[in-house]
C-alpha cells in the first residue's frame, strides 16, 4: 500500500490541511528497481503532467546496509555484499489513494442484495479513467505486463494513478525475452497475462515448432486451470466467450513456425495493447465477486460483455462510448445517473490539464 503521512496546519483559525511528505523505500539494486528508475525517469521527462496519473521515482541515492543500520549485527552478515537504493517518492497533490483491492474491498459484501449506484459507479467511473491512463501508456509504447490491482491506486474522486513502475517496460522488441526476465513476478501474476503471451511461453517451453490444435487446447487447458486456481469466478458462459476468444486469435498461426508466430506476436502494434488485457481480467474478477446481483442490472451485464471481447484499446473505449449512450429500460433512473457522473468526470479531467496549461491538451478517449 502507498502509505501518506499528514500534517495540521498550526494555524488554528484556517481550515485543516493535509500536506503530503515524500515516502522513501529501500530497495535491493536488481533488474525490477532499475527497470523502475529508468521508467521513472521517461515518465517525469516524457510525459505531460504525468503526476496526475503515475507515481514515479523521483531521487535515487545508492546505498548498504551497513549505511543505514549503524551497527553491525550477524542478522545482516550475510547482506554485506547486496547493493541497495534508498528511493523517493514525492506527492504532487494531496488527494488520498487506496490501492485497487482497498477502494472495492466492501463491494461483494454477502449483506448487500443489490449492488449500490454508488458501487455501480465506482466500476465503471474508475475503469473509464484507467482507459485514459492506458492510452498515454500505448502512446509511449510503454508496456504494464501483467498490469493488475497492485499497480492502481484510486483517490476518493475516483481518479486512478499507476504506482509499482517496476511493473512497466518500454517497448524494445522482443517482448517474450524482455518478460522471462522477471521469471518470479511473471508466476506471480500470470491470470493477467494477454493471451498471446501464454502462446508463446507454451511454445517456447515445450520446444513446439509450429503450433496445432492440440497446442491451442493445451494452452486453454492451462489457462483455465489458472482461472480456478486464482479464484477468479470467470464460469459458465463467460468461459465459453473466451474459449472462442482464444480460437478466433491463435487459429490463423495452425502450423506456422513458432519463430515467424512470435516475431508477429510480438510486433510493437500488438503489444502495446496488451495492457488492456489485466485491466479486463481485474475488472471481471471484481464484477463476479458480486454474483446474482450483477445479473439483473442491463448496463452491468453490457459491461461485462465489452471485458470479455478483449478488443484493443481504442475499441474498448468506443464501445464504452456506445454503452453509456444506450438507453436501458431496465434501469434507466440508474443508468441517467451514471452516465452523467462519467460525463463529469470527463469535464473535470478536462479541466485538470487546461488550468495547468491551456497551450496543451490531453486526449480523453473515453
Amino acid at each position: 500500500m502507498i502509505l501518506y503521512n499528514k500534517t495540521r496546519n498550526s494555524n488554528s483559525n484556517s481550515k485543516d490541511v493535509r500536506k503530503r511528505k515524500p515516502i522513501y523505500q529501500l530497495k535491493i539494486y536488481n533488474s525490477a528497481t532499475k527497470r523502475e528508475i529508468a521508467l521513472s525517469e521517461y515518465v517525469r521527462n516524457n510525459i505531460p503532467f504525468w503526476s496526475n496519473f503515475f507515481l514515479p521515482i523521483c531521487e535515487v541515492k545508492t546505498t548498504t546496509v551497513r549505511d543505514i543500520y549503524q551497527q553491525t549485527t550477524d542478522l545482516f552478515s550475510t547482506s554485506q555484499q547486496t547493493s541497495y537504493v534508498l528511493v523517493q517518492y514525492n506527492f504532487q497533490n494531496d488527494k488520498q489513494h487506496k490501492m485497487f483491492a482497498d477502494f472495492f474491498t466492501n463491494i461483494a459484501l454477502p449483506s448487500l442484495a443489490s449492488l449500490p449506484l454508488n458501487q455501480l459507479g465506482d466500476i465503471i467511473y474508475t475503469f473509464q479513467n484507467m482507459i485514459n491512463i492506458l492510452h498515454l501508456l500505448k502512446e509511449h509504447s510503454i508496456v504494464f505486463l501483467g498490469l493488475n490491482g497492485q499497480n492502481i491506486n484510486i483517490a476518493e474522486d475516483r481518479s486512478c494513478m499507476l504506482v509499482q513502475l517496476c511493473d512497466g517496460i518500454i517497448y524494445r522488441g522482443n517482448m517474450y525475452q524482455q518478460s522471462e526476465k522477471e521469471k518470479e513476478n511473471a508466476n506471480a501474476n500470470a491470470i493477467f497475462y494477454p493471451i498471446e503471451y501464454h502462446f508463446m511461453r507454451y511454445m517456447i517451453e515445450n520446444n513446439i515448432d509450429a503450433p496445432t490444435i492440440e497446442t491451442i487446447d493445451n494452452v486453454w487447458n492451462e489457462w483455465t486451470t489458472l482461472i480456478i486456481n486464482t479464484n477468479t469466478h470467470i464460469v459458465g458462459g463467460a468461459l465459453r466467450k473466451l474459449k472462442q476468444r482464444f480460437i478466433d486469435l491463435l487459429y490463423p498461426f495452425l502450423n506456422k513456425k513458432r519463430e515467424n508466430v512470435c516475431e508477429y506476436l510480438s510486433s510493437s502494434s500488438l503489444v502495446v495493447n496488451w495492457n488492456i488485457y489485466g485491466l479486463n481480467i481485474l475488472y471481471l474478477r471484481l464484477l463476479y465477486r458480486c454474483g446474482v446481483r450483477v445479473q439483473s442490472n442491463a448496463l452491468i451485464c453490457s459491461f461485462i460483455e465489452i471485458l470479455l471481447c478483449f478488443d484493443s484499446l481504442e475499441d474498448t473505449a468506443q464501445k464504452l462510448n456506445d454503452l453509456l449512450e444506450f438507453e436501458f429500460e431496465l434501469d434507466q433512473e440508474d443508468h441517467q445517473n451514471i452516465c452523467s457522473l462519467l460525463q463529469k468526470n470527463k469535464k473535470e479531467n478536462m479541466n485538470i490539464v487546461e488550468n495547468t496549461n491551456t497551450n496543451m491538451k490531453i486526449k480523453m478517449y473515453c
